[in-house]
């Protein structure tokens, strides 16, 4: 009976030091088929679900001749790519005051538009050009700036 006792405590012992002290694996492993982006892989500690369908929004404007503000809706916001068409002379976007925002404009409006925060001076982009611009906060400027000269597309 002792035997048998001494043997159902090191059982104990061996599956408890087991379950209680095993390694968590939070993430599979090597993925070396090439598909990123699948819900299931992974690559260098980054899990992308969506990068295989990857996509940026586009907003765009139509002025109908007007030389109002656009002033980014909270939809518009996200988008990564802004396309203008049909303004007239004086108009202007207005977007949002955070850091790090970062907007590809593509001025199709046929009059120079700037960019600007709320009460903001901002950029001008001459018609025909497009050009990346970011808010930036530092201590010459609190706007938007250019990332990128007016190309033409």
């Amino acid at each position: 009976m002792k035997k048998f006792l001494a043997v159902v405590l090191v059982l104990v012992i061996l599956a408890l030091s087991v379950t209680c002290f095993a390694e968590e694996v939070f993430r599979p492993g090597r993925n070396n088929t090439g598909l990123i982006g699948d819900s299931t892989h992974f690559w260098r500690q980054g899990f992308f679900q969506t990068l295989s369908g990857f996509r940026v929004e586009i907003a765009s404007k139509d002025w109908g001749g007007a030389s109002d503000a656009w002033t980014l809706s909270a939809t518009e916001r996200r988008a990564a790519i802004l396309y203008l068409y049909n303004a007239a002379s004086g108009a202007t976007i207005v977007g949002p005051s955070e850091s790090g925002r970062v907007y590809t404009v593509f001025n199709n409006s046929g009059q120079s538009v700037t960019i600007k925060k709320a009460a903001g001076t901002g950029i001008a982009i001459a018609n025909g050009k497009v050009a990346t611009v970011a808010y930036f906060t530092s201590n010459a400027s609190e706007d938007y700036m250019r990332l990128t000269a007016d190309e033409t597309f």
